[in-house]
C-alpha cells in the first residue's frame, strides 16, 4: 500500500499525491446559497467565501459558484505548477524515449525564451 505522506521521487522531481489530497479535501459539502440569497443578503455571502467557495442554486439548480479572488488566484497557480510538472515529465519521457534530444541553449535564447533581456 502506498504512503500518501511520503512524496515520489521522479528524477529529482517531488510529485506529491495531490490529486488525492484535493479529493478528500473536495468531499466536504459545499456551502451553498440560493439566488435569493444573493439578491436579498449579498454581504453575508461575501462573508462566507472566506471558509471558501459558495455554491449558488436557483430552483435546486446549480447556475454559479463564487470564490475569492485568494481562492481563485490559488487555483490558477496550482494549475500553472501543474502543467510545469507536466511539460517537464513529458520532455523527460521524450528524452528517455529518444524522440528527442537534450542540447544546451544560449544565453540569448533563454533570454528569448523567457521574454528577459541578456545582460551582457
Amino acid at each position: 500500500m502506498v504512503d500518501i505522506q511520503d512524496p515520489t521521487i521522479y528524477n529529482g522531481i517531488q510529485i506529491t499525491f495531490l490529486c488525492y489530497r484535493r479529493a478528500l479535501r473536495m468531499n466536504k459539502l459545499p456551502q451553498t446559497a440560493t439566488v435569493a440569497d444573493l439578491r436579498n443578503n449579498h454581504l453575508s455571502v461575501v462573508a462566507r467565501l472566506e471558509n471558501g467557495p459558495v455554491v449558488i442554486t436557483s430552483r435546486g439548480k446549480i447556475v454559479a459558484v463564487v470564490l475569492s479572488p485568494e481562492y481563485w488566484d490559488k487555483i490558477v497557480t496550482d494549475l500553472d505548477e501543474q502543467d510545469d510538472l507536466i511539460q517537464v515529465l513529458q520532455a523527460e519521457l521524450d528524452i528517455a524515449t529518444g524522440q528527442q534530444k537534450m542540447r544546451r541553449l544560449s544565453p540569448e535564447e533563454i533570454a528569448e525564451w523567457s521574454g528577459e533581456r541578456v545582460l551582457a
